[in-house]
């Protein structure tokens, strides 16, 4: 006949093979990510270039720009030469200014809008904290022992209220047990 695990025994198991299960599920997601990781920086790379080549037409975008509002200035004007092409790159620079204050401002507030992962800290500490009153509540359990017969309320009494798994031979061999002692306390009682 087999004999029943203790709780420490199963604690022992557990303490023994969580290591290896978390393990599994590191390379697994290590395994998972590497492709996308890789996707990733190559795609990052190619949006540095973007934004290199990006910054090169936004440069000639702007220098077209002074050079039509100096045109504007000499013709429009009629200021000399120098005079215009000094206002032209002037106003040019003022409103590249512009641009980059707007866009330092929006970044600015997005920068404000970053938060920690505390959702997912909170629930990662509530369901620690029920997996440790799980433990302790089957470690309770487990000391306490089922009772003795089904209608013996003063055993259930002091034990928590959760569901588990009674090693059905044992139970049949209490209940037999119990049977035979309920019949010889009628047999004596009869007597």
């Amino acid at each position: 006949m087999a004999q029943r695990q203790s709780a420490g025994d199963y604690f022992a198991a557990i303490k023994r093979n969580a290591p290896v299960v978390l393990s599994g599920i590191k390379e697994m997601a290590g395994a998972q990510l590497k492709p996308s990781l890789k996707h990733l920086g190559i795609g990052a790379g190619m949006m540095g270039g973007v934004g290199v080549f990006g910054m090169a037409v936004f440069r000639f975008f702007a220098l077209s720009v002074a050079f039509l509002l100096s045109f504007a200035f000499n013709k429009g004007a009629h200021l000399s030469l120098l005079l215009s092409l000094f206002l032209g790159f002037l106003v040019a620079a003022f409103g590249v200014a512009l641009f980059g204050l707007a866009l330092f401002i929006l970044g600015k507030r997005q920068f404000a809008q970053i938060s920690g992962p505390t959702d997912a800290m909170a629930e990662l500490s509530s369901t620690m904290d029920e997996v440790s009153q799980a433990a302790t509540a089957g470690a309770d359990i487990a000391k306490a022992g089922p009772p003795r017969h089904a209608g013996d309320e003063a055993a259930q009494a002091h034990r928590p209220a959760a569901h588990y798994v009674v090693d059905p031979i044992w139970a049949a061999k209490q209940r037999a047990a119990q049977r035979a002692a309920d019949k010889a306390a009628k047999a004596a009682a009869t007597d």
